[in-house]
């Protein structure tokens, strides 16, 4: 689940609805919140999702009335549920431009192929080539650069390391 700053309003918010309706909670998913991952690897003027896609190129929200239009929406008038309807495809289609612009920023992402495919984990590109070695504390990987996103990552299979002693077993 992508979203920006969901994880303190927007789940929370859906899991006090589900609670309420005598639902059981989902079945467990990877949340990737955008907003967290700007305030840790940026220092913007404002962290705000309309700031950051501009900051990045991305064209911003669509304007509305505010909560005036919320409340036109709740009592069903169908003029305001269609301006709604535009505000959230343009958020929704701005949420996936910021995605694609942080990606490579972003640590920890699910790897694309679990799902299937080849390439890039994280954008999911042919696009790659090796660049250098990759060092952790017990081994050297090879390591290989995103030519479309930019993203970093290493191989998995092991070209030298430390063999773990028996006795430390």
């Amino acid at each position: 689940m992508v979203h920006y700053y969901g994880s303190r309003f927007d789940v929370p918010h859906i899991n006090g609805q589900f609670i309420i309706a005598g639902l059981t909670p989902p079945s467990p998913y990877r949340q990737v919140d955008l907003k967290m991952a700007v305030s840790k690897r940026f220092k913007f003027d404002s962290n705000k999702l309309e700031m950051v896609s501009r900051v990045l190129g991305v064209d911003g929200k669509v304007k509305h009335e505010g909560a005036m239009l919320w409340r036109r929406v709740q009592e069903g008038d169908s003029a305001a549920q269609g301006r709604m309807e535009v505000y959230n495809l343009r958020d929704t289609e701005m949420l996936e431009e910021v995605y694609a612009r942080l990606l490579p920023w972003i640590p920890g992402l699910p790897n694309r192929h679990l799902y299937g495919g080849a390439g890039c984990p994280a954008c999911g590109s042919g696009q790659v080539v090796r660049d250098g070695k990759y060092r952790t504390p017990l081994g050297v990987y090879p390591q290989y650069h995103c030519g479309d996103c930019g993203s970093w990552f290493r191989d998995s299979h092991r070209l030298q390391g430390v063999e773990i002693q028996a006795a430390a077993l």
